[in-house]
Parts: C-alpha cells; structure tokens; sequence
C-alpha cells in the first residue's frame, strides 16, 4: 500500500476519458463515509466542474464557484482534501501555477490518470467533433500529431495529447515530487477505485464502480456530425446558433458515457500514428523517473502494444439519426422556452418594480395627509385655547414654568453623529439627544451604527451613507434610556423618551384595530413581502407602556394596548398569529410555511409577560400562557445534538431538480401545516422557479411525519436535492452537491423528503455574527435565557430543563473541533451578558 496524502488538497486533474466520470461518480456516492475517514470534497458542486472551469480560466462566468472551492480549501484544512475535475486540463501553465498556490501552494498534490495514446485518439477526435471539428479522422492526426504544441498560447486542447508535455507543466506548477501519475485499464475500473483508495488512505472497498455504462458516438455518429458542422460553415448570421444546437443533441445522445468503460473501438487509427503514439508513450514513460514524477499502480497498459485495426464504418442507426434530429428540434424547443422565461422575468421585474415605486408613492402621499391633518388639528387647538391675558397669573406660571425650566436645562450632546441631511417635511429639528451610557453607548456607535433623525428617530447609518429609520431601533433606545433615568437627568431623559416614542408612534399604521409598525419588502432575505414582526410589536407594547408610566403622557398606554392587539391577528387576516395541529405561536417573520423562529417566539412571548405584568391586561396573560405551552411540546425538534446546539428555526431551504424531465407544478406537502406551491420571490425563503428543471423549495421540521413534493413532469425523471453539512461560520449549509432521492413518473409525481434529509437542511444556530472582533454564536445563548424568563413567568418546568441541556451544550464547545477558534463564553442567567440579548431577536 502506497503512503497517503494526509491533510493534502489531492488534485485530479485528468486527463479527460481516463476514468475520471467513473472516479468521481463513486467517490460522490461515498461523500459520507469518506469524511468518517478523513477525506472531504470541499466546494458546492460534488464534481467541481464550474469551479475547475473558473481556476482554469475557460469559464470567467464560473469565478464565483472557483473563488468558493478556494475558501472551503481553506476553511478544512485538518482533512485530506479531494478536488476531480477533467476541465483542470484545460489550464495554461500560468493558470495551473495559480491554480495550486490558491489551493495551498505545498498542501497541494497533483494526481494525473493516463491511457495509452493511441487508446485515446479516436476519443479524442470523437470529442473535438462535438466541438465543431470538420476535419477527417486522418487529417486530424496527421494536424495533432506533426509536432508538440510551442509557445505561450498553445492550444488548451492538443496539449492533452502530449502526455509529456502537459505533466511538465503541472511539475512545475506544484514542485517536483509533488505530482503522481496513474495508468489507466478501463476494462478493469476497479483498479482504478482501488489506486485512488490507496492514495486517499481509505479502505479499498469505500469506492464502488456504478452499475451505469456510458454510451459514446459510434463511428457514423461521428461523421453524421462532422459533415453537419461542414455543411453549417458559412450558414450566414445563425451559424454558432445551428452548430449549437446540434452539438446539445449530440450530447444527449453520448449520454455522457457515465460508467467510463470504453465503447468498441470501430475507428481505424493508421499503422503510422500508432507507431508515433507508441514512441510519445515509451518517451513519457523513461522520462518520469528523472521529473521525479510518482507512478502508482502498474505500468503496463501504458506499455502493451495495441494491435492494428481495418477501418470500420458501420451504418448509421436509423434510430440514431432520428434522435440527432428530434435533439436539434428539442433544443431548440428548450433554448425558445428559456428565451420565453427570461422574457418573464423581466416583464415581471419591471411590473414588480413599477407597483413598488407606485406603493411607495401612496404611503408618501399618505404621509403628506397625516401631517396636513396634524398641522390643522393643531391649528385649531390654538385657536379655541384662551390668550395669555385670559388666564390667572398662577395658572400661567404652572403651564408656562415646566417649559421654561426644560428650556433652561444644559443639554447634552450625543456622541453619535446627527444625520446632515434633513427629512423631507419633518418636524422642527429637535434638541440635541442624551447619549447612551454603558456597554449600549458603544453597541449603539458600532454594532447598530445608530443616528438621530431631525425628527427624533433613532435610524441605523447605511453602507450607502443614507439613514434607515429601522422599525424597532426605538424600542431599544426608549428601553435604555429609562434605565438611564436619575434624579439630575430625570427631566432631560423623559424629554427624550417621550420624544422617541411619539416618533415611533407617528409611524405606525392602523391595521385590523391595531397599530403596527410595518416592515417593508426588501429588507433581508426572508422580508420579500412587506409584513410586521410578533417581536417587534411585542417590545413596543412592553416598552410604550414603560414610558407612559416615565412621562405621564396616557396616549402612549392606548398606543401600547393597541400595539399588544397586533399578536392577536390571526395570520389568514395578514398578522402573526398562528393556530394550527401544534396550538398557538407567534412569528417573527410570518412566512410559508411556518419558520417557527425560536428567538422571535420567545421573546415576543417575554415581552408580551412584560407588558401583561404592567398593565394588566389578561389577553396577554392568556396569549403567553397557551403559546408557551406550544413552543415547550415543540422544543425537541429544535435541538441538534450532534453538533450540540440548537435550531434558529424549523425551515430550510434547498435546490431540487429533475433529471430527464422539465418540471411543470410543484407542490410541498408539510402534515399540518398545509401545502405550499410555487410563489413569484425570487428570496431563498420563498418557493419559487430557478429553470425548467429546478426549483427552491422550503422544508420543515415542524412535523413529525415525512414532507412530501409532488412535482408534474411529462416523462419519467429522477429527482435530486442540493445538501451540505453545517459550517458554524455560515448561515445555510456548505459544500452541497447534488444527491439522488428518488423518481417520479406522470402518473405517480409525489416523493417523501424523509426527516433525516430535513434535518440536513435546517440548520443550527451559527456564528457568523462578530461582536467585539469574535466570531459569537448569539441564538442559542439567546434560547437559554429566554427559557429562563418564561419558565419563570409561566411555571413550566420543562423550559427549565431544556435550559439546563442546551447550557451544558454550550460547555462541551470548548472540546469541540467544530468550533475551534470561535467564541465560546456561555451566556448563563445570572451572569452579565456581552451582547444585550434583547437586540438579537430583531426582524
């Protein structure tokens, strides 16, 4: 057994029909095991071709997925690390210089598969047809095999014939000694696997050949298509788009050869260029030894001599041309459709995007209208109110003496800078605000990058430099200014509440006898329609309430009962309030299906405590007490013990395709929770189309039992999911590759999604957030304390012993490979928390 490459990036760069379709097939299928062994596949796509294609520099439109596969190298390097790509190939000596410092420069080892030349010719020659190629079988050889490719700009493709030459290149791209050379018998593929286990230092029979045996072009195939693409040349403007399509349909026939076993050969190869390929193979073989090249496996097929051939060619199938034919009108048909969908969608971005700017336009004039009716309401005010000469001199002083007293007061400036440029028809400029004290005052300048409106209105300072009036920015500002309340600033801080609230307030809409405060479409992934958060409207019913009891003004209080009613909308009507099989929650983000957001729940529950204890009102009390018990019966679906942590939500989302069919309707099925078909948002937490065989699709744990797809296709198609693995430093899983699921007919389009794919799909809390330079999992710390808070209002002591379980989680952190190097301070009641969890809720 040869020595593995441990914690290398193992790069099988080819050569193209040696094996490599077979390799990568079998080496997908064991994805699982071979991590268990300390092998992964780093990047999204299983079979690496875009990335390779991007690092290669053939497909600039594929750097994002080469870019990707880089930073998921770099992210696992305590792993051997297993990249399979022909289309490397491809890469110029500068891109294959490139391409392995970006892998890891040293880490890195390059593995080529070899067939005997004069094997490969006719392959080869098969391969550049479909390319376009018009030249005979002889001509081509006699072009290719002349003399080596020279120069700076060489031909990507001729140079995968001289075997020699392109290895040298690959030497000096990773170091001598740094690159292996496996010969190739595609009459035995499971050497191959075999070799390529040896080199991963796997068990042997961790890689299986697929039971699948390709189909290539047969000789008449091939001329069929080569005296197409001859009689295309000077077909006038629609030439590339007529070789185009027959190339498509050639490629469906080929059927892409997935077994990797070769077709018998019916393509005569000239004594001549046998010989020429011999001599190339025996110059290859004597010169390795001296490049330091390593050979793996047994040398003699690159060595036994292959007979001569009479040339062959048999008679073209007729079902073979019939195919060519239908695929060219089948292609056709498919480049039409997706013309027709593009079209769509940019019909329906245009429409999307008129009917924005006309909503836009209404709640501005809407606005106008508000102000009109306060500017007159004042007006008249005024008007009836009696002149200072009617009133007694003592009444005057108590209305006129609080005035003057604020007046006089020093004011004190914000350390957060003030916006520069007014709001259109705003208020007066208003005092200077108080500045925040304590650990919000550096949250407030940092994290929230928080700023005063003319208006009074805490906003968050954009990228763009504009200012973003946030729904619930004024919650935590009135939260943490009254904690702020003393004796020598008591006047100056309830100015500022009251401020701040009447702000707040002036933007809120009624809505089914509620007031709420909308969110508008847009503003992060899972907000494509505009819609209000259970959370927010809990905080402002607590925290209203809080400063009508600090300031004395009594509209504050209706404006929190009111505000409190909005949790009581059911979802059908456009709230937040959802009854279903599980019993009553609350959404932070009301979406479908129901995402169940487990720190939104919780705290719009605690804040609805809060407000209940305050102001008495037992519709809270009774709302908190019913959906509590729902979220502790619900608790086990959002634990994930095999990474120790728990779930930020039960939704998932993940790409589904068909393959052999076009998808028509497409319908989730979640047992009680409804079904939910195809929708026009184009978010990731939305269902909708991506091409007529492709789909994102949301999943849920909120049901025990299977979700079910039911798709319509007009033939038998084999559907496959997008799955990854969780990364604690990303928001959705990582390093996805297509698996097979199951298929579906016309008769029979429904597939269970078992819950063990699901569970792959919703992902645990994570760690992308970064407070005070660390990389801090928020969430799950958030979870605890919430159960805390609730098991105390509420009395259930099951929220008690779910905290004690996900807090002994977050000790075993520390011990974890999987978050080395994160921030791992358990935030534990009773112990002062780094991050002010109230904020970490927000929609």
């Amino acid at each position: 057994m040869s020595e593995p490459l441990a914690k290398h990036v193992v790069l099988h760069v080819g050569l193209p029909e040696t094996g490599a379709a077979l390799l990568q097939e079998a080496v997908g299928g064991a994805r699982d095991r071979l991590r268990e062994h300390g092998v992964s596949l780093p990047g999204s796509e299983g079979d690496h071709r875009e990335a390779a294609s991007g690092g290669a520099g053939t497909g600039p439109e594929h750097a994002a997925a080469w870019g990707a596969l880089v930073a998921a190298v770099a992210r696992d390097r305590g792993r051997v690390q297993f990249i399979s790509s022909e289309r490397f190939s491809h890469a110029r000596a500068d891109d294959a210089k490139r391409i392995v410092d970006a892998l890891g420069g040293d880490r890195v080892r390059v593995v080529v598969t070899l067939r005997p030349l004069v094997e490969l010719l006719s392959d080869y020659w098969k391969r550049a047809v479909l390319s376009g190629e018009t030249d005979p079988y002889q001509d081509w050889l006699e072009r290719v095999l002349a003399a080596p490719p020279e120069g700076e700009h060489q031909d990507r493709y001729r140079i995968q014939l001289w075997h020699r030459r392109f290895i040298e290149r690959w030497v000096d791209a990773a170091g001598r000694g740094h690159v292996t050379v496996v010969p190739v018998d595609l009459r035995r593929p499971e050497l191959l696997l075999n070799r390529f286990a040896d080199l991963l230092g796997v068990p042997a029979d961790l890689l299986r050949s697929p039971e699948r045996v390709g189909n290539p072009l047969s000789a008449a195939e091939t001329e069929l298509l080569r005296l197409s693409h001859q009689r295309l040349d000077g077909f006038g403007p629609g030439q590339e788009l007529a070789k185009r399509l027959l190339t498509e349909s050639a490629v469906g026939i080929t059927r892409e050869a997935t077994g990797g076993r070769p077709a018998p050969t019916d393509i005569s190869t000239p004594a001549w260029a046998r010989e020429r390929a011999a001599s190339m193979d025996a110059d290859l073989m004597a010169w390795l030894p001296d490049a330091d090249v390593r050979l793996l496996g047994d040398a003699a097929p690159m060595q036994d001599e292959v007979p001569g051939q009479e040339a062959v060619l048999a008679p073209l199938d007729p079902a073979a041309a019939a195919e060519v034919v239908t695929g060219v009108l089948r292609a056709a048909l498919d480049l039409r459709e997706r013309e027709l969908e593009d079209a769509w969608r940019e019909a329906t971005g245009v429409k999307r995007r008129a009917a924005e700017r006309a909503r836009r336009q209404s709640l501005e004039l809407a606005a106008e209208r508000r102000r009109a009716d306060e500017a007159e309401r004042r007006l008249t005010e005024l008007a009836a109110a009696p002149s200072a000469e009617q009133l007694p001199t003592r009444r005057l002083l108590r209305l006129t003496g609080g005035r003057i007293a604020k007046r006089l007061l020093p004011v004190r400036r914000s350390p957060v800078p003030q916006s520069a440029a007014p709001r259109p028809n705003a208020r007066p400029k208003v005092p200077d605000m108080p500045p925040f004290e304590g650990h919000f005052a550096e949250m407030a300048a940092g994290f929230y990058r928080l700023e005063w409106n003319d208006s009074g209105y805490p906003c968050r300072r954009q990228e763009n430099g504009k200012l973003y009036e946030h729904p619930i920015y004024p919650v935590y500002a009135i939260k943490h200014y009254l904690r702020q309340v003393r004796p020598e600033n008591a006047d100056e801080i309830l100015r500022a509440v009251a401020v701040v609230a009447d702000a707040a307030v002036e933007r809120m809409e009624e809505f089914e006898g509620a007031l709420v405060r909308w969110y508008e479409a847009g503003g992060g992934a899972r907000l494509y329609e505009r819609h209000y958060s259970a959370l927010t409207q809990g905080y402002y019913a607590e925290q209203l309430w809080a400063a009508a009891e600090a300031t004395g003004q009594e509209h504050l209080k209706e404006a929190a009962r009111r505000c409190f009613k909005a949790l009581t909308v059911p979802r059908e009507q456009g709230g937040v309030l959802y009854r279903d099989v599980h019993g009553v929650s609350i959404a932070e983000v009301p979406q479908a299906p129901n995402s169940y957001i487990l720190n939104g729940w919780q705290s719009a529950l605690y804040a609805a405590w809060q407000y209940y204890e305050r102001s008495g009102d037992p519709a809270a009390r009774d709302l908190v007490l019913e959906s509590t018990r729902t979220m502790a019966a619900m608790l086990p679906d959002f634990d994930a013990p095999e990474v120790a942590n728990s779930r930020y939500g039960l939704t998932g989302f993940a790409y589904l395709r068909t393959v052999g069919a076009d998808l028509g309707g497409v319908t989730v099925t979640v047992p009680g929770e409804g079904e939910f078909g195809l929708t026009e948002h184009r978010s990731r937490w939305a269902n909708h189309r991506t091409g007529p065989r492709q789909v994102n699709l949301l999943f849920s744990l909120a049901s025990r039992e299977d979700n079910t797809v039911h798709l319509d296709v007009d033939r038998p198609a084999a559907v496959e999911l997008h799955l990854g693995r969780y990364d604690p430093l990303a928001a959705a899983p990582v390093d996805c590759q297509w698996e097979r699921i199951g298929t579906v007919t016309p008769e029979d389009g429904t597939l269970a999604i078992p819950r063990n794919l699901v569970e792959r799909i919703v992902s645990p809390t994570n760690f992308v957030k970064k407070i005070a330079g660390v990389q801090t999992n928020v969430y799950h710390s958030v979870h605890v304390r919430r159960l805390r808070h609730l098991a105390e209002a509420t009395g259930l002591p099951e929220l008690d012993a779910w905290a004690d379980r996900w807090t002994a989680a977050m000790h075993r952190w520390g011990g974890m490979p999987l978050y080395s190097g994160l921030g791992l301070s358990p935030i534990e009641p009773g112990r002062p928390s780094p991050v002010p969890v109230e904020e970490f809720g927000s929609a």
